[in-house]
């Protein structure tokens, strides 16, 4: 009884097998046609969304030389303010939340600008 149990589940697992393998083929196949979008940059093209004029307009605005200068603004006063001392708790959690909002928009424009520099290929390690 027990032999027989044995191959039952032998069979079934072997079928399972099986049937996974042609379905996980047969989706691997669909899945290489189903995206007729390209992607260059932080654009898509082949796509009209609806928010995305929004979220394209709001990238560039937050991107630009103004953003920059204010991240590194915020970075020092935010810096400056924290070790002067003398702030209450309150205080203080809004010095943070400044510092976070200015890394938050100095980071993606030093990133661009390290990529883009000789000053970045230096840091980067890289040597021609």
């Amino acid at each position: 009884m027990n032999l027989k149990k044995n191959r039952l589940f032998e069979k079934i697992r072997n079928k399972t097998l099986e049937k996974s393998i042609v379905a996980t083929l047969f989706l691997s196949s669909l899945s290489t046609t189903a995206f007729a979008s390209t992607v260059s940059g932080d654009r898509v093209s082949g796509i009209t969304w609806p928010w995305m004029k929004f979220f394209n307009s709001l990238a560039d605005q937050l991107t630009g030389p103004l953003p920059m200068t204010l991240g590194a603004m915020g970075i020092a006063g935010a810096a400056i303010a924290l070790f002067s001392g003398h702030a209450g708790g309150g205080t203080q959690k809004f010095i943070v939340l400044i510092l976070a909002v200015s890394i938050c928009l100095f980071a993606p424009n030093f990133m661009t600008y390290l990529q883009t520099s000789a000053g970045g290929i230096t840091i980067a390690g890289v040597t021609s």
